[in-house]
């Protein structure tokens, strides 16, 4: 006779989160990290991750903005190896 399984059941295909970022950080850094998280009522993970996502989101709207407004005045967006 088998032990029923405990624990949470397994998430549906795709919203299981099973890639890890690995960060290098000083000790000053990390403490900062875990106040905001404290304040926001968050786990670490779970407020950088709010963080990390929302930043990426902002930076994509810029970019695509200077990239929109380059266009319509017939301005070609600067390579990297240009600046």
């Amino acid at each position: 006779m088998t032990t029923p399984r405990t624990g949470r059941p397994p998430l549906p295909d795709g919203e299981a989160r099973d890639r890890v970022l690995q960060c290098r950080l000083r000790t000053d850094e990390l403490e900062r990290l875990r106040a905001g998280a404290e304040a926001d009522g968050l786990t670490l993970s779970d407020w950088m991750r709010e963080q990390l996502l929302s930043a990426a989101a902002k930076s994509v709207s810029r970019s695509k903005k200077k990239s929109a407004s380059g266009r319509r005045q017939g301005i070609q967006p600067r390579s990297k190896k240009d600046t």
